[in-house]
C-alpha cells in the first residue's frame, strides 16, 4: 500500500526502498513523494550540494548551490553584481569589465569602450555621454571650436622681412580650460594660448624672441567677447620692445569674426 501512495504522489512506479532516507536516486519511505525530494527543498529539480550522499549520487550539473531558492540553480543565468552565484558556477565571473576601466559591467553605460564610465570625464563636444550619467557635454557651454573669417586682412611687416604678419581668418580649438587661437596661413602670430570666460570674453597671448642680433621682444594679443558661439570682436595687437626689433612698432587692428566652420 506504501509503493502505492508513493507511486501516485510522484514514484512513477519505483518500489520505495524501505529505511531512512538518503540523497541516492533511490525512492524511499522518507523522501516526501518522489526521489530524494527532501533534498530538493526548493522545488527546482536540483539536489542540495552540502549533502554529501547527493555529491555521490548525482553530477555537478544536478547539484543546487542553494536549496533554499528556487532562483539559484545550474539552470539560471548568472546574474551581474547581485553578489549571489546565480548559477551555481564558481567559474562564471558576478563582475564582468570587459574594457577594464574599473567599472563593472552592471554600472558601466558602455563596456567596450573604455573612454565611457561612471565618474569619468566628459569630453567637450564629442557627442558622447562619457561618465555615463545620461548627460551628454555637460558644464562645456558653447562649442568655440571652428574657423573664423575675419572683416579684414591684417598685414604688417617689419625688420627687414623677419616680421611678416598676413592673414585674414583663425582656427580656435577650445577644450577647457584650455584654449589656442592660431593664425591660418600665417606662422606669425601663430599659435597663441589664452582663456576664454563664461561670459564669453577671451584673450590670447603670444610671446617670443625676434631672431635677430640685437634683443627684442615680441608680443601678440587678440582680446575680444564672443557673441554666442558664432561670432566675436576684438582687437589684435603687434606689440615690440627691445634695441634690436629693427623699426618694429606697436600695431592694432579692431576686428569682427564670423566663423566659417566647425570641427
Amino acid at each position: 500500500m506504501l509503493w502505492l501512495w508513493l507511486a501516485a504522489c510522484g514514484g512513477d512506479g519505483v518500489e520505495p526502498v524501505f529505511g531512512e532516507s538518503r540523497c541516492d536516486g533511490l525512492l524511499q519511505e522518507g523522501d516526501g513523494g518522489w526521489i530524494d525530494a527532501a533534498y530538493d527543498r526548493d522545488g527546482d529539480g536540483f539536489f542540495d550540494d552540502d549533502n554529501a550522499d547527493c555529491v555521490l549520487a548525482y553530477g555537478a550539473n544536478r547539484l543546487d548551490c542553494d536549496d533554499d531558492d528556487v532562483s539559484v540553480s545550474p539552470a539560471v543565468a548568472e546574474q551581474q553584481c547581485n553578489d549571489v552565484d546565480d548559477d551555481c558556477n564558481t567559474d562564471t565571473p558576478d563582475v564582468v569589465d570587459v574594457d577594464e576601466d574599473g567599472a563593472p559591467a552592471c554600472d558601466d553605460c558602455d563596456d567596450e569602450d573604455p573612454g565611457r564610465s561612471p565618474g569619468g570625464p566628459d569630453e567637450c563636444w564629442d557627442l558622447i555621454d562619457n561618465n555615463c550619467d545620461s548627460v551628454t557635454d555637460e558644464g562645456c557651454g558653447p562649442d568655440y571650436n571652428g574657423t573664423y573669417a575675419l572683416d579684414q586682412r591684417i598685414v604688417y611687416n617689419c625688420a627687414i622681412g623677419l616680421v611678416n604678419i598676413r592673414f585674414d581668418a583663425v582656427s580656435l580649438l577650445w577644450n577647457p580650460p584650455f584654449a589656442t587661437m592660431v593664425s591660418d596661413d600665417s606662422t606669425t602670430p601663430g599659435n597663441m594660448d589664452g582663456t576664454i570666460e563664461p561670459d564669453g570674453q577671451f584673450e590670447f597671448r603670444r610671446e617670443k624672441a625676434l631672431s635677430t642680433a640685437a634683443s627684442c621682444t615680441e608680443v601678440y594679443t587678440m582680446q575680444g567677447t564672443f557673441d554666442g558661439s558664432g561670432s566675436f570682436e576684438g582687437t589684435f595687437t603687434a606689440d615690440y620692445s627691445g634695441l634690436g626689433c629693427l623699426g618694429c612698432r606697436e600695431q592694432e587692428w579692431p576686428v569682427t569674426a564670423v566663423r566659417t566652420g566647425g570641427f
